[in-house]
């Protein structure tokens, strides 16, 4: 999965938040090795009340875990040795791409001889080992992960644990980001029942903090079993094959998000000392650890936003993957992979929008998601409205706040009971996603 998608600390007290605002010093490491690369971020991992655990994003087995086992070796020989690894979901290749279920036998078998290639590589593995269900590790509307956990029963779906002092929260995002009515409210159990002060930190493959087009759920959830945590809080994902850390805001406490690059690039080391992480390390496979990877300084990106929210002229919205969108609103969906509950590389869509009497009086529309452009060409989307679906036009986008890009609805079309909408996009061609329609004032 090559995608161009997008920077975690977080404490309550002033003199964390301070140090959140400062620059850690990030001099190389003086004795080239990961403990001497901590001690230049002023921490002994070998020190009382203080250690480590190791953490990998994107495996990808087989097709990119070529750099696996030597990173199973260095986890091996850390002394002090790590409280455990965690793999932060796509361990596999199984599900080849967004929307994605086997069809036939022949790509079931292709599918099911993945296990096996990475139960072998985990075997000489000494630490012990946690993982996280990414999408290429599940299939479309698939409960629990059911398919993986066939071959890796010992693997929950979904599980809380403690390490280190702090309390791992570990979620199960499914093909999409989805996260069910049963995962939610085990969610919210374990969130109520984690002291307000102890760190908590969650482990999920996708880590769509600050998306509304994609992946929703991760947020809404997120702001929502957080609403009253005061304590220090992260979440740890994959996913997006680059490293980056970001600061967002919860109403008591700031929200730590930090992306993991792929296994095969390297992996991180994180310390904790009495119960707090306080520093990260960055080893590039092969390569000396290095601290100077880390971008301490980091500008808040303020509160988590929802889909259209903030907005004072919407009228009507409906979401991919919803009842309504899927059974009334959805025309045809012609190489536009379905996730779920998102559209993506979108080749063409047609959407039927009913201007029902609280939208009747509606003179725009938006469409929320992401339109890149043509990854090579550079030519943009096309957005076209009918009355009928049959004569269209097509309409330039006037602008686009927070992933909803608003076109006006000609005059002629505005006294219809329907509005057609067309997305027309470039498939592979572009990383382009549509999550949801708007009718606007």
């Amino acid at each position: 999965m090559k995608m161009t998608r997008r920077d975690a600390l977080t404490t309550t007290c002033a003199a964390a938040a301070a140090w959140l605002a400062g620059v850690l010093p990030t001099r190389a490491a003086e004795d080239g090795d990961w403990k001497g690369a901590f001690r230049t971020l002023g921490f002994d991992p070998a020190a009382p009340g203080c250690g480590v655990f190791v953490v990998s994003g994107d495996v990808h087995a087989p097709e990119r875990s070529d750099a696996f086992a030597e990173n199973v070796r260095f986890w091996n020989a850390m002394d002090p040795a790590p409280a455990f690894a965690v793999l932060l979901g796509d361990n596999l290749c199984a599900n080849s791409s967004f929307g994605h279920t086997p069809r036939n036998d022949r790509e079931w078998a292709k599918a099911d001889s993945q296990p096996p290639v990475l139960r072998e590589l985990i075997r000489p593995l000494r630490v012990p080992l946690k993982m996280v269900i990414g999408n290429h590790d599940t299939f479309v509307g698939e409960k629990d992960a059911a398919w993986f956990r066939k071959s890796f029963p010992e693997v929950p779906a979904y599980e809380t644990f403690e390490a280190l002092g702090i309390r791992f929260v570990k979620w199960n995002g499914g093909h999409d980001g989805s996260i069910d009515a049963d995962q939610e409210a085990w969610i919210q159990k374990v969130v109520s029942e984690t002291p307000p002060e102890q760190t908590l930190v969650v482990l999920v493959h996708q880590p769509s903090i600050g998306m509304v087009e994609r992946e929703r759920d991760i947020a809404r959830v997120s702001r929502e079993v957080f609403a009253s945590r005061t304590g220090e809080t992260w979440l740890l994902g994959g996913h997006e094959h680059y490293n980056a850390l970001k600061r967002f805001e919860l109403p008591k406490t700031a929200y730590g998000v930090a992306v993991h690059a792929l296994n095969h690039d390297g992996h991180w080391i994180y310390g904790v000392r009495e119960g707090h992480i306080v520093a990260r390390v960055w080893r590039a496979t092969g390569k000396v650890p290095d601290p100077d990877k880390l971008p301490w300084k980091l500008k808040s990106m303020g509160p988590i936003k929802l889909a259209f929210e903030g907005r004072n002229d919407v009228l009507w919205t409906t979401f991919v993957g919803s009842v309504e969108e899927r059974t009334q609103y959805r025309v045809s969906a012609t190489k536009s992979p379905d996730t779920g509950t998102w559209f993506f590389y979108v080749g063409e869509l047609v959407h039927r929008l009913p201007r029902t009497a609280s939208a009747s009086a509606s003179t725009h529309v938006g469409i929320l998601g992401n339109f890149p452009g043509h990854r090579k060409t550079k030519e943009r989307e096309h957005i076209l409205l009918s009355a009928d679906g049959k004569d269209w036009v097509e309409v330039p986008r006037l602008d686009v706040v927070d992933r909803v890009h608003r076109y006006e609805i000609p005059a002629a079309l505005h006294t219809g009971t329907d509005l057609w909408v067309k997305v027309v996009g470039f498939g592979y061609g572009a990383d382009m996603s549509v999550g949801g329609f708007a009718l606007l004032a």
